[in-house]
């Protein structure tokens, strides 16, 4: 977002419209509550968490769940 603001210059209609964007952009807050169960193998984690996010400055948080996996030594979340 900052590059947008910096090749904006001095167009405030650019410069207000970037910042219109960034305030609707999600800020992540924080994650908590983690839980995992192994599932689908050695590697394979169901998992879920409490993520907070702050949209248009409202926070909220949401109950997420996603699976995590190992695939050639990294870890990667799965759809």
């Amino acid at each position: 977002m900052s590059d947008a603001v910096a090749s904006a210059g001095n167009d405030k209609t650019a410069i207000a419209m970037s910042n219109m964007m960034e305030r609707m952009m999600p800020k992540l807050e924080r994650i908590e509550n983690i839980n995992c169960d192994t599932t689908e193998g050695w590697n394979t984690y169901a998992c879920t968490a409490d993520i907070t996010q702050t949209i248009a400055g409202t926070s909220r948080i949401d109950k997420t769940r996603f699976k995590l996996s190992k695939v050639n030594g990294e870890w990667a979340l799965d759809n």
